[in-house]
């Protein structure tokens, strides 16, 4: 619209100059009303017109695909939150009898994929020598229990932590294991294995035994507990 009224201002200047007689002047007055609109200009790239804005075009630029990380990032997120352990766990610790043969199973909290299955296997107290290089104290006793761990979850689990209260409240934690053939202390249980070998404390020579605790997961909680009947 806008070349058609330079145009026509043009045209008018001509005939009032005298340069074109009035017939000529209605002839290209004519042409020009019947010419179709001129199309209108093509718009630049947006990028490179972002950046002709200088310093703050950049910061736009930058300032978006900011924003596209951001959203990409809370997307794979989510997507992480979606494929979480939904199994169920154990809900509580759980509570069996520590006598020879008794198991008991358990999952840390939110982790209802890791079950692992403790048995005792045999019970060996005031045991004197269960490591030939190693001697109980002057006043205490060797206190020992045979497991058999067995993962029955889905995923590879750690060591069991594993620790004996006696009847006066204190705990004591597990002085050491040995396994049949296999080390107890391990990271990498797969489903469908297990492990078996003796764990020992070292505990008064009078103290009597509250329970035994087995810890799948020491930042989680729901614990496994053999309580002494």
């Amino acid at each position: 619209m806008a070349s058609l009224e330079r145009d026509l201002r043009e045209l008018d200047a001509l005939r009032n100059r005298g340069v074109i007689t009035p017939e000529e002047y209605e002839v290209r007055r004519a042409a020009l009303m019947a010419a179709p609109p001129a199309p209108p200009r093509p718009r630049g790239n947006v990028v490179l017109e972002v950046f002709k804005w200088g310093s703050v075009g950049c910061l736009v630029v930058i300032g978006v695909g900011f924003l596209v990380s951001v959203l990409l990032v809370i997307a794979i997120v989510a997507a992480i939150s979606n494929s979480e352990d939904q199994t169920a766990d154990s809900g509580a610790d759980i509570r069996v009898t520590l006598s020879e043969g008794v198991s008991g199973e358990v999952s840390p909290e939110g982790q209802g994929r890791s079950r692992q299955r403790v048995t005792i296997l045999e019970i060996a107290d005031a045991t004197e020598t269960p490591n030939v290089f190693q001697a109980p104290r002057n006043g205490f006793r060797f206190w020992g229990a045979r497991v058999r761990i067995e993962n029955i979850g889905e995923r590879q689990t750690g060591t069991i932590d594993w620790a004996l209260r006696t009847t006066d409240g204190i705990e004591y934690d597990r002085l050491f294991a040995t396994g049949d053939h296999q080390d107890l202390v391990y990271n990498d249980l797969s489903p469908g294995s297990a492990r078996e070998g003796w764990v020992y404390f070292e505990i008064p020579v009078d103290a009597a035994i509250d329970w035994l605790r087995a810890d799948p997961a020491r930042l989680a909680a729901y614990d496994l507990y053999f309580d002494a009947p």
